[in-house]
């Protein structure tokens, strides 16, 4: 990742083993485990992707991201029978 200009990447979520092994895996430096009551930093990222939808974890995203910074918030949009 650092050869994009990636120095850090943090995660945040309710898996335990999920986060120990993006830790593991693919060198994420700090995880939160937010079912745990574990706080993400304020003003902290530059680039922030938030994919869980929910208007809480939106907040977080925009309350984790510092001034000026990128935040990136995907929507996944589950079709019906009848929206097709």
């Amino acid at each position: 990742m650092q050869a994009y200009g990636i120095h850090q990447v943090d995660l945040a979520g309710i898996v335990p083993e999920k986060l120990a092994m993006n830790k593991e895996k693919f060198g994420v430096k700090n995880t939160y485990n937010t079912k745990d009551g574990d706080k993400i930093p304020e003003g902290e990222y530059d680039v922030v992707i938030e994919a869980v939808g929910l208007p809480q974890t939106q907040e977080a995203a925009i309350e984790a991201s510092a001034r000026g910074a990128q935040v990136l918030m995907l929507v996944l949009a589950v079709l019906t029978q009848s929206s097709k």
